[in-house]
């Protein structure tokens, strides 16, 4: 059984931001995406969109 890896919100951010980039550049290919695929494409931006002020604060050290 594998254990958890406790990684912090930065580096947690930037794996998702390389997985985004990844699909983008495999998914150009093919711009006739099925439309609920394209809708968890939209609520993958709005979630990063959201969670990039959240970042921003952390790593000042903001605590509101």
């Amino acid at each position: 059984m594998r254990k958890p890896v406790d990684i912090d919100s930065t580096h947690s951010l930037a794996i998702v931001k390389k997985i985004g980039e990844r699909l983008r550049a495999s998914f150009k290919e093919d711009r006739e995406l099925p439309v609920s695929f394209r809708k968890q494409i939209e609520r993958l931006r709005q979630s990063e969109i959201k969670a990039q002020p959240n970042v921003a604060m952390s790593l000042r050290g903001d605590k509101s």
